[in-house]
């Protein structure tokens, strides 16, 4: 949800896929030369605030979204919340580094482990990662 609009009365919450890409007018081509995300989600929360009780409440609530809610599993492992790295994973890909098994050799391993590289909780970038000297 993203804030839309503010008072020091009301509040309105939309989905971060509300709206559309603003077009050019003239020849309804997008703006910007980019791909966007908005489908023009109605999913919205208002609320409202009770002065006399000093409260907020939902005004009103739309549930519905026009679109997916959950990402690919394919998606998922960019997503920093489901990165799952095991410490015994991290062990072995240290105990590899040490004893001089290149990086592309450690990758293949773990490929072979996973069953592809596709079925990784992690990316390849998140292993690099693990072995920057920290100054």
């Amino acid at each position: 949800m993203r804030v839309k609009r503010t008072s020091k009365e009301t509040a309105d919450w939309v989905c971060n896929r509300e709206g559309f890409l603003k077009t050019d007018k003239e020849n309804n081509e997008p703006q910007i030369e980019k791909t966007s995300k908005r489908v023009g989600c109605p999913a919205y929360a208002k609320v409202k605030q009770d002065k006399k009780a000093n409260q907020w409440y939902f005004d009103h609530v739309e549930e519905a979204h026009n679109h997916k809610l959950h990402p690919s599993p394919r998606m998922v492992r960019y997503m920093h919340i489901h990165k799952q790295r095991d410490a015994a994973l991290d062990d072995l890909f240290a105990i590899m580094a040490r004893n001089g098994v290149a990086h592309q050799a450690a990758m293949n391993v773990m490929s072979e482990l996973y069953g592809g590289r596709q079925n990784w909780p992690f990316t390849e970038k998140d292993v690099k990662n693990m072995y920057v000297p920290v100054c």
